[in-house]
């Protein structure tokens, strides 16, 4: 799991699977490990510092069939 620009692209050169934090998230809902990602996404960017641009939080809320920001 890497969310840092770097990384994921030494990764990606490895061959290897890369998966960021909203991944995750998205992984955890569909295995019916929480209910919701949204709140997640939103605390995460209002109290850790995260940065996910508008549009991606869209089609995150549109993949997971929750309400945008």
């Amino acid at each position: 799991m890497l969310d840092e620009a770097d990384g994921r692209h030494t990764a990606k050169r490895m061959g290897l699977q890369v998966v960021g934090v909203a991944g995750m998230l998205m992984l955890a809902k569909r295995k019916g490990l929480i209910d919701q990602v949204m709140p997640l996404i939103q605390q995460l960017r209002h109290e850790a510092g995260f940065y996910w641009s508008a549009s991606i939080c869209r089609r995150i809320a549109e993949e997971t069939g929750e309400p945008a920001l």
